[in-house]
């Protein structure tokens, strides 16, 4: 799993954190926010659905492997498992 140091380090730089959940077996998304806004939080059918900056982080963080160990992308976010991500949303600056 990723430290402390490493979430602290991410919400300093962006607005929101989003644990990002995708059901292996259905393809369904369960998207909840950890920090910034909750208007992205909820179920979705599919990736499909989800705003353009996050297929596209959830693209680049799908590249790897099934951790051990946990990948993380700068400014991107992190591969914590089959499925389930840490997807950080950039801010208007980035």
């Amino acid at each position: 799993m990723s430290s402390t140091s490493d979430i602290a380090r991410l919400k300093h730089r962006f607005r929101t954190i989003y644990r990002v959940e995708i059901d292996v077996d259905t393809s369904y998304v369960d998207v909840l926010s950890i920090q910034g806004d909750d208007v992205l939080d909820g179920k979705y059918t599919g990736t499909h659905l989800l705003p353009s900056w996050m297929q596209g982080q959830l693209a680049v963080l799908s590249v790897f492997p099934n951790p051990p160990p946990v990948r993380t992308v700068a400014d991107i976010g992190s591969r914590m498992g089959p499925g389930l991500f840490w997807i950080v949303q950039p801010t208007k600056e980035t």
